[in-house]
């Protein structure tokens, strides 16, 4: 009767394996992490933009409304606090030509992170 002499596996054989599959697995995990934390910047981004283009859109609506109001005290110079999301609206008025310039900043994550929108509005009436 003969014997073998491979009958299982040797214990650095067995340890080899499994420091592979360690290796994937924490690939595969940082990988996810790095997807959803740019999956939740993106989010972020997009909505930051939004809250933006809704400010522009209240300058150019008070500045329809009421030109002579917008360009004489403005609306500018507020803060807007929305969830997480922190608007601020800023204008500069050049009386001679007789526009003003608007600018919007959105930021999150106290500041981190900032989305910036600018227009030029004139007193067309």
């Amino acid at each position: 009767m003969k014997r073998l002499k491979n009958q299982g596996q040797s214990l650095i054989e067995v340890l080899t394996a499994l420091a592979i599959a360690v290796l994937v697995i924490v690939a595969l995990v940082a990988g996810v992490t790095y997807a959803v934390r740019n999956l939740t910047y993106a989010k972020n981004q997009a909505l930051a933009t939004q809250y933006a283009q809704e400010g522009l859109e209240a300058a150019r609506r008070m500045r329809d409304e009421d030109p002579e109001t917008f360009f004489q005290d403005g609306f500018c110079n507020a803060d807007d606090p929305l969830g997480i999301f922190h608007r601020t609206r800023s204008c500069v008025y050049d009386s001679g030509n007789d526009w003003m310039d608007v600018t919007v900043v959105v930021s999150w994550n106290v500041e981190e992170n900032m989305t910036t929108l600018e227009t030029r509005l004139t007193n067309w009436r």
